[in-house]
């Protein structure tokens, strides 16, 4: 091996060297998956909004019980849980990319289905099968930020899609109760299954189709 080639290979493996457009768009996946975690983020918390709402109360038939507002809540939690753990290899077998984009269209349709359902037996199943759905965000992020980036750099990544669960917290409450006043209950879950759809389109598949040609290249 030559001098020079010694000397390019180390800078090759630490992705350093030449700015290349792969390079220059590879960015552009952190930040999709921060808007992909904060669009979740609003899917989790739309609910809690609407446990004080006498529309939303009368629409289900519960009347202000406790106990089936709080069962709303665990059915997505533990869901999402127990889908977090079992289906986290997914991204290992699956191109990770194309599964959450495939995850947030089903994100879209539950949330859409959940704005017209007067239903609490069916409202209680949908919100297990949205956190069946979204369990694998996580895992999935971690595994589109490690096929994507070198290892300096996957720590930075991983921390600015992160930024959706705090930003996510601080937006989604205001944003939520503000939607509920104006336009009512079942504008919470268009609003959020409408921005799931657009996520899907915008965020994900397009940051998938600009790094195409970096993803070929590392393999």
């Amino acid at each position: 091996m030559t001098t020079l080639e010694t000397n390019a290979a180390p800078a090759e493996a630490s992705g350093e060297g030449v700015r290349t457009p792969e390079k220059a768009v590879r960015w552009a996946i952190p930040l999709s998956l921060l808007a992909c975690v904060l669009l979740a983020f609003f899917d989790k918390i739309s609910i809690a909004a609407l446990f004080s709402d006498s529309h939303f109360q009368q629409a289900m038939g519960i009347d202000f019980d406790t106990t089936r507002l709080g069962i709303l809540m665990s059915a997505f939690l533990l869901s999402y849980g127990f889908s977090s753990v079992l289906l986290s290899g997914l991204g290992d077998r699956i191109a990770p990319l194309r599964l959450l984009t495939g995850m947030m269209v089903v994100w879209c349709i539950l949330m859409v289905i959940m704005g017209f359902t007067h239903n609490y037996a069916l409202m209680v199943t949908l919100r297990i099968l949205l956190g069946i759905a979204e369990g694998p965000l996580f895992p999935l992020a971690f595994a589109v930020v490690r096929h994507t980036f070198p290892q300096r750099l996957q720590a930075r990544a991983t921390m600015l899609w992160l930024l959706g669960t705090p930003v996510g917290a601080a937006l989604g409450f205001p944003l939520s109760i503000w939607l509920l006043n104006t336009f009512g209950w079942q504008s919470t879950f268009f609003r959020d299954g409408d921005a799931d759809d657009t996520g899907a389109d915008f965020c994900t598949h397009r940051a998938a189709r600009r790094a195409t040609g970096g993803e070929s290249e590392q393999r």
